[in-house]
C-alpha cells in the first residue's frame, strides 16, 4: 500500500491499523501528536534528518510543504518498524516553555539595566561637563568628590 498524506498527518497501512507519522512532535506538531495519542492512534516520530535525506536522494530537489509531506510519508512507509512511537511528554514541554520565558526575562532585565546605566551616565556626567567650561577645568583637581 502506498503512503498518503492528509493535513500534516501521514498514514501508512500494511494490513495493520493506520499509522500516523509526524516530523515535529516537540514544537508545533506537539498538539496534533497529543490529540492523536489521546484518540488511541498509532503515531510515529519521523526524524527530520531522515526526511532531509529522503528529499536529497532525489534527482530534483524541491522544497515545498507537499514535497516534505511526500518525503515524510516515504520514510514512514520504508522504516515503519524502526521509527519510535511519538510520546509527547508534558513535563519536557513545560520545562522548555519555562526556560524560554526565563531567557526572555533575563534578556529584558539586562536591556533595562543598560538603559538605566546609560540614562544615569548621561544625566550625571552630561550635566557636570556642561557646568565646567572645559574638560581640563572639570578634572583640574583629582582629589575633589567630583573626580
Amino acid at each position: 500500500m502506498a503512503p498518503f498524506a492528509t493535513n500534516g498527518a501521514f498514514s501508512v497501512g500494511r494490513g495493520l491499523p493506520s499509522t500516523d507519522g509526524l516530523e515535529d512532535t516537540g514544537g508545533n506538531g506537539r498538539a496534533l501528536a497529543v490529540h492523536l495519542v489521546e484518540k488511541k492512534q498509532i503515531v510515529k516520530e519521523v526524524n527530520s534528518a531522515l526526511s532531509y535525506n529522503e528529499r536529497m536522494s532525489n534527482a530534483t530537489i524541491q522544497k515545498s510543504d507537499s514535497w516534505d509531506a511526500f518525503c515524510i510519508a516515504n520514510v514512514l512507509f520504508a522504516r515503519l518498524d524502526d521509527l519510535s512511537d511519538a510520546n509527547p511528554q508534558d513535563i519536557y514541554w513545560t520545562i522548555g516553555q519555562l526556560v524560554a520565558r526565563r531567557n526572555s526575562i533575563v534578556k529584558h532585565a539586562a536591556t533595562l539595566k543598560n538603559q538605566l546605566h546609560q540614562r544615569l551616565s548621561y544625566e550625571y556626567f552630561g550635566n557636570m561637563f556642561l557646568l565646567a567650561n572645559s574638560f581640563k577645568e572639570f578634572f583640574e583637581n583629582l582629589y575633589e568628590n567630583e573626580a
